[in-house]
């Protein structure tokens, strides 16, 4: 019998939940007939912050498998000479020998390319069921109060009147509207209907295309790859097993 392989995930709080559960895929039992990603009980993995992964650095060896997750300083450094085995949507993983990563690109998932994201969450049997209605400009409260937690930049816009086009601002005495923007997603506060409040943004550069929580975007995003490399990466970046 092969001898287990070992496996750090170096994550920082920020993704620590996705190397929590890319840990959680390694060590389920779901082999039946065939095996599933990986073989059941062939790799021990242990989750590592970018602290401790640093001050271990005189310890570990070449034989030792790492996998970085997210866009940390540390993760940033290692993979820069590693080649993408999976890119897609924003979404990366890949290796060099016994490294690798896995990290999302910001602001990448939008309107324009969620079915595409869909179709590849249908592939590997992942629901995300929130997505639509984000992509919709729909969501719910919890969401919306999620968003206007987030740090914002204020932008101040001037709004067209339904008497003016839309590239022409308000009179000077009008109230203009503030809107908050944050990458992938637009809170505002005005009385402005909000479809001249989109004309008004687009003029400042604040893409309109999709309206989504960043951070439930990213979420989405950092769990499809952490399937994805279980079910069809893990097995190749670890060899034999």
């Amino acid at each position: 019998m092969s001898l287990k392989k070992k496996l750090i995930i170096v994550c920082d709080d920020d993704t620590k939940k996705y190397a929590t559960y890319l840990m959680q895929l390694i060590s389920s039992r779901d082999d039946a007939e065939d095996v599933v990603g990986i073989k059941d009980g062939t790799v021990d993995a242990t989750i590592w912050d970018e602290k401790k992964y640093q001050d271990s650095l005189g310890t570990l060896t070449t034989s030792t498998y790492i996998l970085f997750v997210g866009n940390g300083k540390v993760a940033k450094l290692a993979r820069e000479n590693m080649t993408h085995e999976f890119d897609e949507i924003g979404m990366h993983y890949g290796w060099l020998g016994t490294q690798g990563c896995m990290y999302v690109d910001d602001a990448s998932l939008d309107r324009g390319n969620y079915s595409e994201f869909e179709s590849l969450c249908a592939r590997y049997g992942k629901d995300f069921g929130r997505g639509i209605a984000l992509l919709e400009g729909k969501p719910s409260n919890g969401e919306k109060n999620q968003a206007a937690e987030l740090p914002a930049k204020e932008v101040i816009v001037e709004m067209p009147t339904e008497d003016s086009p839309a590239d022409e601002g308000i009179p000077e005495e009008e109230p203009r509207a503030f809107v908050h923007v944050n990458p992938g997603v637009i809170a505002h506060k005005a009385t402005t209907p909000f479809k001249a409040m989109a004309r008004a943004a687009d003029k400042v550069g604040v893409r309109m295309g999709a309206i989504i929580s960043s951070r439930e975007a990213r979420d989405m995003q950092y769990r499809l790859p952490a399937l994805v490399m279980y079910h069809d990466g893990l097995s190749r970046f670890l060899g034999d097993l």
